[in-house]
């Protein structure tokens, strides 16, 4: 695992990036929000994208991974979630980035902005988010006090074969990033004083998250392999950056100073998690998987 926890210059190094935690709320059937999903998001520059962009919507936009607010849309089963059909809506679902502790890198549940899907990639696990209104302002505030206002172009061109790359989001703290809460059967693969102690941690989550690091190796467009430290769950919708471009990616210890970063790619998980198993390699199924920056873009673009 790459611990980075303990470097401070390197977590502000980090600026741009945040932890984001979904929910469901359907008025008048549900009491209080429904937690669905943790994940990464990252803020995205928009200042080259054409005026009539839905990106543009928004004095803020965000990427991240769609599973994390539409999960059942990405289960083989999503009647395991046990949310009924009628509920699973994009309309119903929210979200609340939090903003981090720059001495340990965890999340700040107090520290809390409102965060809504702004649009959903039709066919591939990335989706924009947008805060709007006063929050915004305060949002923008407080990102100069921290010199951490750094926003991520995506690449052009894709990363080749063998090139080294760094993905940092923010982990679930403890067992909240070892599971797969992608996986409905996780409760009953666990003894029954586990499952008891898990339900519980799981009544309250936010704040359970911080920041971690990994490299990874492309083996080919869109997947690649662990190399350092670990990837886990809760950071899905991070950023990829190549290694190699330290100098504007963040990786160069400046400090959130450089207002510009190069996102090559969205992780959203194992590479294999959205195909049939047969469709990878043996020995490619616990390859990491991410979105390559070239296929977002024209969406990205679109009116």
């Amino acid at each position: 695992m790459c611990n980075v926890t303990t470097s401070p210059p390197l977590l502000t190094a980090f600026a741009g990036i945040f932890p984001v935690m979904s929910y469901l709320h359907v008025p008048a059937k549900m009491s209080r929000p429904l937690w669905l999903m943790m994940g990464t998001c990252f803020l995205v520059d928009t200042s080259d994208i054409p005026t009539t962009s839905w990106a543009k919507k928004s004095p803020f936009v965000f990427l991240t991974s769609s599973h994390t607010f539409l999960p059942w849309q990405w289960m083989p089963d999503p009647s395991a979630l046990k949310i009924p059909e009628d509920y699973r809506k994009a309309r119903y679902i929210t979200g609340r980035l939090m903003m981090a502790d720059t001495s340990s890198g965890r999340a700040v549940a107090t520290h809390t902005y409102t965060v809504s899907p702004l649009r959903f990639h039709p066919t591939l696990d990335v989706c924009a988010l947008s805060m709007s209104g006063a929050e915004s302002d305060a949002f923008r505030t407080l990102l100069k006090q921290r010199q951490q206002e750094k926003y991520f172009t995506l690449s052009p061109t894709d990363a080749a074969q063998g090139t080294s790359i760094v993905v940092s989001g923010y982990r679930g703290i403890g067992r909240l990033g070892e599971l797969d809460t992608l996986d409905a059967s996780v409760l009953s693969k666990l003894s029954k004083e586990d499952q008891a102690s898990l339900l519980a941690e799981l009544q309250n989550v936010e704040g359970k998250q911080e920041f971690n690091a990994c490299g990874l190796r492309v083996a080919r467009k869109g997947v690649a392999v662990t190399t350092h430290g670990l990837c886990y769950n809760g950071m899905s919708g991070a950023p990829a950056q190549l290694s190699s471009l330290n100098a504007t990616s963040g990786l160069g210890g400046d400090g959130g100073m450089e207002r510009r970063g190069v996102c090559d790619g969205v992780l959203y998980g194992y590479a294999h998690q959205h195909e049939k198993e047969d469709a990878y390699p043996a020995e490619e199924r616990g390859y990491i998987g991410y979105v390559p920056s070239t296929a977002i873009l024209d969406w990205l673009r679109e009116g």
